[in-house]
């Protein structure tokens, strides 16, 4: 980025930053309170809610947690008839989910994970999730938040309201800044109503999987119907189409009738697997569970799952990435990894061109002080790394020599040793709300793989 480009970005952020204090009392909270003292002794922080997945982006330096869910949790303020509610970001997804389902409301994604997250977590992490409603993001459903930034000050950006844009976008910035600019304390969300049904469709391909991605993929890229789709695959397990239709019973068995005519030939009937909040009648074995070891989810390995729940499922001892290309190289793109990471598994996002890649079995390399004991926290070696980087590049390659031809963006959602570079920009960025460098430090490494976007050759 130019310097140019880059005092303008850092214009609009102090004149959005004025904006934003201006008129504000000199309010403070146990958080501000708590940074504050950080600062003063030169101690690193970290934001922790439940702890459930502390060993996820980053990797972070060793730093002493400041806990978000015993100081700001609960409702703030929720009208009903607006679909906005706003509360504490130490509130977990179990318990909105619980408030908004007493008036016909939910929030229209449940991300990878545990139900005890903490929504200032996920919206921290910018969590993603499979089949969420109407294809929405994380990033479409904060309107407004409060943190309390890494010098210490309360800052507040986007409001209640569904429109509500001036200047810099603070709310996006910190969606997704894994707790590196601040610590989210509260939020504002948008909610949507239930629709009155909200299924969980299935299609199982009976072909091998090479010959399902090329006989269904192009008619799944091709098709404009309203209806999340996700292909899951598991090594030693048939390719699986999943499809959350929702609405009315006549719009639901329509979509129905549509993804079995989408599925293709060599497909086995669609599977309704009824609610989508509805638990199985016996525990659902993960369709991305590739390993022995549990998950950060909370319960244990017998637990019953919803037919979601079983989606959102990762495995602790894994690195997770996210890829992501154009979807006119879908095929070339899918098959691809499914040739380079055999023993991996996979959730392709058709509306996005995502894929969501669960690579098992690698050791612990660091664990964080300072975190819960029964929390595991894995991440693969240097060595590891390296391995997977070398898959890249064939990756890269293999998707080139079937006919791809835009860049590959890849993303460390789970198991990164070495940070990223930063750009100029983001220690611009950095700098601008934590000066000192003592909020979520990124653990130092003499070495820098992968760019978090990379071309195809």
């Amino acid at each position: 980025m130019s310097n140019a480009m880059s005092n303008a970005v850092s214009s609009a952020m102090s004149a959005t930053m004025s904006a934003t204090m201006s008129g504000m009392p000199n309010a403070t909270t146990p958080v501000a309170h708590l940074v504050r003292e950080h600062l003063a002794a030169r101690r690193s922080f970290r934001p922790v809610g439940s702890g459930t997945w502390l060993h996820g982006g980053g990797p972070f330096a060793d730093a002493e947690p400041i806990a978000v869910r015993s100081h700001h949790a609960g409702v703030v303020e929720y009208e009903p008839g607006d679909l906005v509610i706003t509360v504490g970001a130490g509130m977990t997804w179990r318990e909105l989910a619980q408030i908004t389902a007493a008036h016909g409301q939910m929030f229209a994604l449940a991300p990878y994970g545990s139900d005890d997250s903490t929504l200032g977590a996920m919206v921290s992490t910018a969590a993603a999730a499979p089949l969420a409603l109407g294809d929405l993001l994380m990033r479409d459903l904060v309107l407004g938040l409060e943190v309390v930034d890494g010098t210490g000050e309360v800052l507040r950006a986007g409001g209640r309201v569904v429109k509500n844009v001036a200047g810099f976008d603070l709310v996006r910035l910190f969606t997704g800044a894994h707790g590196t600019l601040g610590i989210i304390t509260q939020l504002s969300l948008r909610l949507h109503a239930r629709p009155p049904l909200d299924r969980l469709m299935r299609v199982t391909m009976s072909r091998p999987v090479a010959d399902a991605l090329a006989g269904s993929l192009p008619a799944l890229i091709a098709q404009r119907a309203p209806l999340p789709l996700l292909l899951s695959h598991t090594p030693g397990q048939p390719l699986t189409l999943w499809a959350r239709v929702s609405g009315n019973a006549a719009r639901v068995a329509a979509l129905r009738a549509q993804l079995a005519a989408l599925a293709g030939t060599g497909a086995h009937e669609v599977d309704d697997l009824g609610d989508i909040d509805t638990p199985l009648d016996a525990c659902v074995e993960s369709p991305v569970e590739s390993s022995g070891e549990s998950s950060t989810r909370a319960g244990s390995a017998a637990a019953v799952l919803s037919p979601l729940d079983a989606l959102r499922h990762t495995p602790a001892n894994a690195a997770v990435l996210r890829l992501r290309t154009s979807r006119s190289d879908a095929l070339p793109f899918v098959q691809a990894v499914h040739r380079t990471f055999p023993d991996a598994s996979w959730q392709y996002h058709v509306e996005r061109g995502s894929l969501r890649l669960i690579v098992p079995h690698h050791v612990p390399h660091h664990v964080p002080h300072h975190v819960p004991h029964d929390v595991p926290h894995h991440a693969p070696s240097h060595d590891a790394m390296h391995e997977l980087d070398t898959q890249l590049d064939l990756l890269y390659h293999h998707a080139a020599a079937q006919g791809a031809m835009h860049r590959i963006a890849v993303a460390w959602d789970q198991g990164r040793a070495v940070p990223a570079p930063r750009s100029a920009l983001d220690q611009q960025v950095k700098a601008r709300f934590d000066l000192a460098g003592l909020c979520s430090p990124w653990r130092v490494a003499p070495e820098v793989l992968h760019d978090a976007v990379v071309h195809t050759p």
